[in-house]
């Protein structure tokens, strides 16, 4: 995937070479939604130290997989928490920026991750369009999810192996007949 404002991709392989995928995905299900909940957590209860404290890993964390921009957010707040004479109004807008950011973060890595998600839009009455005279005996069902599953066929060679004896004029290929029997049945 291409560059852009969320990761920097080169980045994050000098630090993890083959391992940047697999903690990027880490990052993702796990420690953004984490470090996202600690520093709002700490911001509501005005403990600076503790919100400091969250900065600086968020900070480190993001460095490796090269998130640039979630890095430089982080270190700032983090800069501003450290200050002997902290402003509340900074760190307010710091925490803001910081977590909006990590909400685009996030929205950013769930597509790059899942690339596709499909949306099936409720159907209503005037959506079903019958043209045929039988549409006074049809009934208006609900649109439901229809789940399709493969099943496989009542275990053949286990019967083949046991229960009948061939003789060697006869040609079986017992896995032939097993892929010809596999169904899709709708759930």
């Amino acid at each position: 995937m291409e560059e852009n404002t969320f990761i920097n991709f080169e980045e994050g392989r000098k630090f993890l070479a083959n391992e940047h995928l697999f903690f990027l995905k880490r990052f993702y299900e796990i420690d953004l939604q984490a470090s996202k909940k600690s520093v709002l957590i700490a911001f509501e209860k005005k403990d600076w130290n503790e919100l400091k404290r969250c900065a600086h890993s968020l900070k480190g964390t993001s460095s490796y997989i090269g998130a640039q921009t979630c890095r430089k957010l982080s270190e700032n707040l983090q800069l501003i928490c450290a200050e002997s004479s902290i402003s509340e109004e900074k760190i307010t807008d710091s925490t803001n920026q910081l977590v909006q950011h990590l909400d685009g973060l996030y929205r950013y890595l769930r597509h790059y991750f899942n690339p596709v998600e499909i949306v099936v839009p409720s159907r209503t009455k005037s959506d079903y369009k019958i043209e045929s005279p039988l549409t006074d005996d049809l009934k208006e069902e609900l649109p439901t999810l229809t789940i399709k599953k493969l099943v496989p066929p009542v275990p053949r060679v286990t019967i083949i192996e046991s229960a009948h004896v061939y003789d060697d004029d006869d040609e079986i290929d017992a896995y032939e007949e097993l892929n010809k029997q596999w169904r899709c049945v709708i759930v």
